[in-house]
């Protein structure tokens, strides 16, 4: 969950363990093999022919036992190279893709069932042993990538032979294609500013049904009120009082911005009104943001305001306006920090918690902080969250901790398109800008906007796509996070945005590549179209990788096995910042090597010269995964 602006996810430099580590252990190999060489050669001969009469013996003795010869295994895998299927199952080699997901309003239901395995007390946790133990050997042959690959495997396989012939499209990493429309024309006048869906929970059987879920889904952002009373949540863990008594040192990012209206945006010179907003990024604690915000509760009172949490601003006789502080993106994420915060929270419904197996962003297998771990926002009065759409069109759940109030705006997903050419015309980037909406102008062009209040206690569900900005009427603290349901509609609109990001130049924080293969390790689907987009995505994830090995054979490209770490969380290429997956290309001769894409590898050189492969799992794993991933008829 984003409030207080886009995070940038952090780059990944891979260490020198991969590929020099692997180099260094050669060359010592090779120097002893020249070293003992000699000496090995006479006794070698003297050992030859008894070494075959045994061997003979050994063969007929196993023969006659039915048996197979021992061999050595990692993980349950042999060593000796590819396991081959003794029957492929009939399938098309390439999956159909699935049309445009439902409109806003039809239906979406959570078509999906579960297969985990292992105990945890943490959902990350036991998703992310998971995932490592049904896919990864960690402790490979570092060269045995080459026997397994690089002879005739290409020829065993059906899927590898289709992906093999499907025409490449240059280096390109795309696994959908998407291009962004031009969206709805406008509404009616009468129907710019509809009614906020709105429930109010009076029982935990109304909080915990289905029912409740399945309207959060059809609606582009709905407020829930009487939540977490009816869920017995206790909201004064998270007042700032007890967050001080907790870790009063704990770092929070401030963004000092202009006190205003909600209507209102002046830029600095308070000469016209702009979509620009201003907000500068500074650093502080939670005790050092406590005391200011008590410092301006006391002067707002000593000014003349009445004593009230929502106070009343009129700020038309002012010519300047002062300057307010925002706490924002205080992560919460450390339980043995914030562990009686963390476990409150799981008595909300499931499909509304942080880590569930409902949820996509659980199955990602390490943290994206304010993502699939809670963040915290400490607010006084006028304290803003510019307009976006949360990062990949993920869900985002949103509850009030009080003791004022919060005022929210939203706009459907389908209408996006227009708010990033408004955002255009006024020279600001839709993904990378700070920018707060011109009621007026989202009014001529016919968006229609939600707006609603949301109260202490209040959850707000902000479904996949909807675009949001928020603005504190009072001082209040809010905690946030993202969702993912187990939909086609929240996957689609993710893929999408995935794709679209990788031409704005912006990095998406969730490896959707590497997402869907761990949703094909872990859930079963029953929803037909879920089921084809998820395998449309690995075909042509397997595609990419499938060509870009054989491209490294042709060029004679050295190999490694790289494999991944328990939690490493997935790759991305340091130039382009398009997430990199299974094949990482590093240069050799670096001290500290960085992680590139095929495309910017083979910027640098043609022939990818200087460049190593490092590979992160066994190609046979994958096609296990993919073959293995099929929909349930139950």
């Amino acid at each position: 969950m984003n409030e207080g602006g886009g995070r940038e996810g952090e780059k990944f430099e891979l260490g020198k363990v991969g590929i020099g580590a692997a180099a260094e252990g050669e060359e010592g190999a090779e120097e002893g093999l020249v070293e003992g060489r000699e000496g090995r050669e006479g006794e070698e001969g003297r050992k030859e022919e008894k070494e075959k009469t045994d061997e003979g013996e050994r063969s007929k003795r196993t023969l006659s036992e039915n048996k197979f010869p021992a061999t050595s295994k990692c993980e349950g895998r042999d060593l000796r190279g590819p396991r081959l299927r003794q029957s492929a199952p009939t399938r098309s080699p390439e999956p159909s893709i699935p049309g445009k997901y439902g409109d806003e309003g039809s239906p979406c239901p959570p078509y999906w069932v579960l297969q985990l395995n292992g105990v945890s007390t943490s959902w990350h946790q036991r998703i992310a042993e998971h995932v490592v133990k049904s896919s990864l050997c960690l402790f490979q042959e570092p060269d045995l990538v080459d026997k397994m690959v690089m002879e005739d495997e290409f020829d065993r396989s059906e899927t590898l032979a289709s992906c093999l012939r499907r025409p490449a499209d240059g280096d390109s990493t795309a696994v959908y294609d998407y291009s962004p429309g031009k969206g709805p024309d406008g509404v009616d006048p009468f129907d710019l500013f509809p009614a906020t869906p709105s429930v109010f929970v009076s029982t935990p059987e109304e909080a915990f049904s289905p029912q409740l879920m399945e309207f959060c889904l059809q609606k582009p952002i709905v407020v829930v009120r009487n939540l977490c009373s009816v869920c017995d949540l206790d909201l004064s863990l998270y007042s700032t009082k007890a967050l001080v008594e907790s870790h009063p040192n704990h770092p929070v990012e401030i963004r000092t911005q202009m006190e205003q209206t909600a209507n209102e945006n002046w830029d600095p010179t308070m000469t016209q009104q702009v979509w620009y907003c201003t907000s500068t990024r500074s650093y502080s604690t939670i005790a050092k943001y406590a005391e200011y915000q008590a410092a301006n509760y006391h002067e707002a009172c000593i000014e003349g305001q009445e004593r009230s949490v929502n106070p009343s601003y009129d700020f038309s006789s002012k010519a300047t306006r002062r300057m307010i502080k925002f706490g924002t993106n205080c992560d919460l994420s450390d339980d043995r920090k914030w562990g009686p915060q963390l476990r409150e929270l799981l008595k909300l419904p499931a499909w509304a918690r942080v880590a569930s197996p409902g949820n996509m962003l659980s199955h990602v297998g390490h943290q994206i902080l304010g993502m699939n771990t809670v963040q915290l926002y400490m607010k006084v009065p006028c304290a803003r969250t510019p307009g976006h759409q949360e990062n990949n069109n993920f869900c985002a759940v949103n509850i009030n901790i009080g003791p004022g109030d919060s005022e929210w705006f939203g706009v459907p997903n389908e209408y996006w398109h227009l708010l990033n050419d408004m955002c255009e015309k006024n020279g600001l980037s839709y993904l990378h800008g700070s920018w707060w909406p011109n009621i007026k102008d989202l009014m001529t062009g016919g968006i229609p906007t939600y707006r609603f209040l949301q109260r202490p206690g209040d959850m707000v569900w902000v479904n996949a796509g909807c675009v949001h900005w928020v603005q504190a009427t009072g001082w209040c603290n809010n905690i946030a996070w993202n969702v993912g349901p187990l939909t086609s509609r929240q996957y689609l609109l993710a893929l999408e945005r995935y794709e679209w990001n990788k031409g704005q130049k912006f990095q998406s924080i969730v490896a959707m590549v590497f997402l869907t293969w761990n949703l094909a390790r872990n859930i079963v689907v029953t929803d037909e179209k879920f089921y084809q987009v998820i395998k449309s995505t690995l075909y042509r994830s397997l595609c990419i990788i499938a060509q870009t090995l054989k491209l490294t054979k042709e060029l004679g490209v050295r190999r490694r096995f790289h494999g991944r770490k328990k939690t490493e969380g997935a790759h991305y290429c340091g130039l382009c910042e398009e997430e990199v997956f299974d094949t990482l290309f590093v240069k050799e001769n670096e001290k500290k090597h960085v992680v590139h894409c095929l495309r910017c590898a083979r910027r640098h050189d043609r022939n990818l010269r200087g460049f190593v492969c490092l590979e992160e799992y066994h190609l046979q794993d994958l096609l296990d995964t993919y073959d293995n991933f099929r929909m349930s008829q139950s």
